[in-house]
């Protein structure tokens, strides 16, 4: 896309600009929670499972450790399956806005108002 010729005027700069901080602020919104949440959730369920259910083979607490690391990648790969359609609906959301803005304020107002009042400097971005 640099090497357009339409770059060096202007016109596709600014979409690029968008690009960029869509994909920055997708990277900074977006991913840390999820990784907090697929980390998190996995953890807590197992270690309620050892508490409440108090399974005999683990009276000594001598699995603990092979237990709860299962469970982790059982939960993980659980969460996971919830938190990537998550992301890449959101991911659209942003790409969306940063191709046409216009679109989005046109076809859906209220997504618009709501991005505008967390974020008010896409508003500036767009009609800068």
């Amino acid at each position: 896309m640099l090497d357009r010729p339409s770059v060096h005027d202007g016109r596709d700069f600014r979409r690029l600009h968008l690009r960029v901080v869509s994909s920055f602020s997708t990277s900074i919104i977006i991913i840390p929670p999820l990784v907090c949440v697929l980390i998190l959730t996995p953890y807590s369920l197992a270690y309620l499972y050892l508490v409440f259910t108090d399974p005999a083979y683990n009276s000594q607490g001598e699995f603990t450790p092979v237990v709860v690391a299962y469970a982790f990648l059982i939960g993980l790969q659980m969460t996971n399956c919830f938190t990537t359609p998550l992301q890449s609906g959101i991911e659209t959301i942003f790409v969306a806005a940063a191709w046409d803005p216009e679109v989005m304020m046109r076809e859906h107002p209220e997504l618009y108002q709501n991005m505008v009042h967390v974020y008010p400097q896409v508003q500036q971005a767009i009609h800068a």
